[in-house]
């Protein structure tokens, strides 16, 4: 692979710093898009788009469950969406772009995703669950 340029290392720190971001917005009694406003706010402020496509989901009986938790939200969305409640879990997965926000998937395999100009992408995810005082990581 070689050795990673400056600008992907600082994409890299960048969205696991996100995730960390997202976290820390993960708590009872607070709308879902809190998560993913606090994620916006800072990926734009250090140069970064945010890939609108992909969000993080809740996990239950099905891998993908409602709800759904948007990493790219504007100021007048924080507050809507589901509130979030002791005992859920979901994930969060915010998708960070070195330059537009828009992804395409490989027509041929219908998974593989990239970013629609061809340039650098980074994403972390955590499975948390959120308890009576916060949440709790659990991967």
């Amino acid at each position: 692979v070689g050795t990673p340029s400056l600008a992907a290392l600082d994409l890299i720190k960048v969205a696991k710093e996100c995730l960390d971001i997202g976290i820390a917005n993960a708590k009872p009694n607070f709308p879902v898009n809190r998560i993913g406003h606090a994620i916006t706010k800072y990926a734009q402020h250090k140069g970064y788009s945010v890939v609108s496509d992909f969000a993080g989901h809740g996990v239950g009986l099905e891998f993908h469950e409602l709800p759904q938790i948007q990493h790219f939200i504007l100021d007048e969305e924080k507050d809507d969406g589901p509130f979030m409640r002791p005992g859920m879990i979901f994930t969060i997965e915010p998708m960070l772009n070195i330059g537009c926000q828009e992804c395409i998937i490989d027509e041929q395999n219908k998974w593989e995703a990239r970013t629609a100009d061809n340039k650098l992408s980074a994403q972390f995810e955590h499975t948390i669950l959120i308890t009576k005082t916060g949440c709790e990581v659990l991967t």
